[in-house]
């Protein structure tokens, strides 16, 4: 089963973080803890605390979808139910100051 797990981390003056990680892991009760966990091995404890996670591939959910993942990552996701183990994750600082 695919889960996507993001997190958009922005204060004042700070601008705006995101962060998306696409993963496989199991469909019990333990799998979204499994994907938060990646989640903090890879970003960091601080910013897990505020991901979200889903169950399946759900990129109308994440901020700037768009700058985070391209076209041809998004196709590899249609073949990604079939395969035992896909990840994919990416991270986008925006400045506003």
């Amino acid at each position: 089963m695919l889960y996507t797990a993001f997190c958009d981390y922005y204060a004042t003056g700070e601008g705006l973080t995101s962060m998306l990680l696409i993963t496989t892991g199991s469909d019990d009760e333990q799998g979204k803890d499994i994907v938060l966990g990646r989640f903090a091995e890879l970003f960091g404890e601080y910013f897990a605390r505020g991901a979200e996670v889903h169950g399946g591939v759900r990129l109308d959910l994440v901020t700037r979808a768009d700058y985070l993942i391209g076209p041809l990552a998004v196709a590899k996701l249609y073949d990604a139910e079939s395969v035992p183990s896909y990840e994919y994750f990416a991270s986008m600082h925006f400045n506003y100051s």
